[in-house]
């Protein structure tokens, strides 16, 4: 769950950063307005920094996610990162891209580790003379040298 506290921290700043990245560059269009006396439009900061607040928020779905299928969720922070990114015109977006692409990257390497347990477990057998993994069908333990297999004699 290290890929979650990192999508946490790459909501708090995406949307903290793109909310600041708003009103620092609509602030300073106002005073080029101001001072040219040419009416600059802000909307497409505002729906810029929107995408990134939204992108940032979209972070929750990958962690709800990441309890059902890690890489799916990696997916969903690569997006977030991605729009995040954009969103936040890449001076503002990089930080929380870059926990979104390292909380994508540590989903992405839990879930081949629990593929690899559920592999190995379905594969094993458990020895009933000294409770060792043994592999599946194997006749007799490597650890404690009994057969398996053996039909216990009356």
């Amino acid at each position: 769950m290290k890929s979650g506290v990192y999508a946490i921290i790459g909501i708090l700043l995406g949307v903290f950063l793109c909310v600041a990245g708003y009103h620092t560059i609509s602030g300073a269009v106002s005073f080029g307005n101001t001072l040219t006396g040419v009416t600059q439009s802000i909307t497409p900061i505002f729906v810029l920094f929107g995408i990134g607040v939204i992108a940032s928020l979209l972070g929750f779905a990958g962690i709800i996610l990441e309890k059902h299928d890690k890489k799916i969720a990696a997916i969903q922070y690569l997006i977030c990162g991605i729009f995040v990114l954009i969103g936040g015109l890449f001076i503002f977006g990089g930080i929380p891209a870059i926990f979104f692409i390292v909380a994508a990257y540590i989903a992405y390497q839990e879930g081949i580790q629990e593929r690899k347990q559920v592999i190995e477990k379905e594969s094993m057998i458990q020895c009933p003379y000294c409770q060792s993994l043994v592999p599946n069908g194997a006749a007799k333990c490597k650890f404690c040298t009994e057969w398996i297999n053996k039909k216990e004699e009356k």
